[in-house]
């Protein structure tokens, strides 16, 4: 059968006055794009949130022992 090729959307992420590309699936992206819609988000910041709250923690716990 024929492989489905899925859509890739760039999303683009500010740090320190740089934009630099994340390549996410279509659906994640349309799932971001909803609920930053609903919440008042910009995307690219939520993703920082997101990413900064995630990554976070898991430097913490690393770092404790």
């Amino acid at each position: 059968g024929k492989k489905e090729l899925k859509k890739v959307y760039s999303i683009f992420i500010y740090m320190k006055d740089k934009f630099v590309n994340i390549k996410i699936r279509a659906e994640y992206r349309d799932m971001i794009k909803k609920y930053s819609s609903i919440h008042g988000y910009k995307m690219y910041a939520l993703i920082e949130e997101l990413i900064k709250e995630r990554c976070t923690k898991k430097i913490l716990y690393s770092n404790q022992s």
